[in-house]
């Protein structure tokens, strides 16, 4: 796991083995990618009807039929390199009238022609780097939320991470205030229970956890997966390293914080409380045994694309969540704990699926 940094574009890359009866395996990696980078070798002609054969392999995933097409034809610089003209025809790009595509001749040793395409983007990107045999490499571009000043992960960019764990979601947004119920049909998903968000809704309605869909007590949450014969279990979240206890354990994780403007974790003291689904985790290589610059990889219903947050910050968040915000303190349309305090219902917990 590495971290790059260009302008406003983050990239957090990692390798995955290309051999060709591991390619199936590049699947969960595909979903809500943005942008398909397929990098040449513009002076391997013996194995460029492999990398056009690969390429159409790709392009015909249905995780990848949004995704825009870059390629980048490296070693331009070179005297048997091979025109853009040849490699669009040997690529058979123009057959490809499903999505924006664009060749860009490069040179890695010059920078030349490699930035052309960061200059003008707005928001940071998860990239996963797949290198092949022939040596292509396939790059996925995830959209990730900003990170504000604050972050750990904006904080120094020559760390570098390893991929722990990572159980890939399916996203689903939520409608109104239904945080929880929401992220809790993720963690059913990743079970192999096909348990709609409505469905769960209207069961903690019926036991009355809810009204609107709002969840304010963690403690619930195991009886409702009883209802749907799922196991769940609160945990005390004492010290940083008890979440990650969990995931390794195979579970994925439920968590109360308080979300920010940009849903990273705030200290709001309960005012924003929000639930989200962690379900990786990134371990940092270069400091000491300290877990302070740990990300965890998350999914929540504000958003249909993938976080990274640093763990401390969403520990010091789930560890502040004290009070209901104001204005839902006698609002009689929220089921809220008593005395409207998280103190007993939010705080220091999280729910292990």
């Amino acid at each position: 796991m590495e971290i790059m940094k260009y302008k406003t574009n983050t990239i957090v890359s990692w390798d995955l083995q290309g051999k060709e009866k591991q390619r199936v395996l590049w699947r969960p990696y595909f979903r809500d990618t943005a942008y398909l980078i397929f990098v040449i070798d513009s002076t391997d002609h013996e194995y460029i009807n492999d990398a056009r054969d690969e390429l159409h392999r790709l392009l015909s995933e249905p995780d990848l039929f949004n995704a825009h097409l870059l390629v980048y034809a490296n070693k331009c610089d070179l005297a048997n390199a091979m025109s853009v003209a040849k490699i669009t025809d040997k690529l058979e790009l123009h057959l490809v009238k499903d999505r924006r595509w664009q060749l860009v001749q490069t040179c890695a040793t010059s920078g030349e022609g490699l930035f052309e395409e960061w200059k003008h983007g707005h928001q940071k990107l998860f990239v996963h780097l797949i290198g092949l045999y022939y040596t292509i490499v396939l790059c996925l571009l995830y959209k990730v939320w900003l990170y504000n000043s604050r972050s750990k992960f904006n904080r120094d960019e020559t760390k570098k991470y390893e991929l722990v764990l990572y159980k890939p979601i399916e996203p689903i947004l939520q409608e109104g205030p239904q945080c929880g119920i929401v992220a809790l049909a993720m963690a059913m998903s990743n079970h192999s229970c096909d348990v709609k968000v409505q469905s769960i809704f209207e069961k903690a309605k019926e036991l009355l956890y809810t009204i609107q869909g709002e969840l304010f007590d963690a403690h619930v949450i195991p009886h409702l997966c009883e209802q749907f014969n799922l196991t769940a279990t609160v945990h005390k979240w004492a010290k940083v390293t008890d979440l990650v206890d969990c995931l390794q354990s195979g579970c994925i994780c439920l968590v109360p914080y308080d979300s920010d403007a940009n849903h990273e974790p705030c200290l709001k003291k309960g005012h924003r409380a929000h639930w989200l689904l962690v379900h990786g985790y990134l371990k940092e290589l270069t400091s000491s045994s300290s877990n302070e610059y740990d990300l965890v990889l998350v999914q929540h219903g504000k958003s249909k694309f993938l976080g990274a947050f640093s763990m401390l910050d969403l520990f010091q968040s789930n560890g502040q969540l004290v009070d209901i915000d104001p204005k839902r303190r006698t609002d009689s349309e929220y089921c809220l704990p008593k005395d409207a305090s998280l103190k007993e219902t939010l705080c220091n917990l999280f729910v292990a699926i």
